[in-house]
């Protein structure tokens, strides 16, 4: 006869619900926010690489909020190009293969393969690219997020 005994799991680590009363507390309540601000992405791009990701009607002035896709309406055509629309950013299809791949390697952008039935390969920009631009907006004070406060 089997006998099944549960196993006592350890319990996940308390969240802190007050506010933190000395240094200890606080230090160890504010790690993983400082940890988590470290890792946060960020992207070294080339010039040439900056110029591809702006191909087709793709304008880093609309990007003016973190919410990834839903920029730009969540309208496709504004986050994606294809490759002849690569090519009229004025490089050759060679330099576009290897700044695709390039990117691709960087997080910046994802392929979505399709048959050539349904039409070409689409190149999404990444969502956490299509945030890092508009915090960089942002922070500087420019793209359509600059119109939205004089507005107001």
């Amino acid at each position: 006869m089997y006998v099944h005994t549960r196993r006592r799991r350890p319990l996940p680590q308390k969240t802190m619900t007050s506010q933190p009363k000395t240094l200890e507390e606080f230090n160890k309540f504010i790690e993983p926010l400082i940890k988590e601000v470290k890792e946060e992405k960020k992207y070294d791009l080339t010039e040439k690489e900056l110029r591809l990701t702006q191909a087709a009607d793709i304008n880093f002035d609309y990007f003016f909020e973190e919410t990834g896709y839903d920029n730009c309406d969540g309208d496709s055509a504004l986050l994606c190009f294809t490759l002849k629309e690569a090519i009229k950013t004025g490089f050759t299809k060679h330099q576009v293969a290897g700044l695709i791949s390039s990117l691709e390697a960087k997080g910046v952008l994802y392929i979505e393969y399709r048959h050539p039935m349904e039409g070409p390969d689409l190149y999404y920009l990444s969502e956490g690219f299509i945030n890092f631009i508009a915090r960089a907006n942002i922070a500087n004070g420019t793209g359509r997020y600059v119109f939205a406060r004089e507005a107001n």
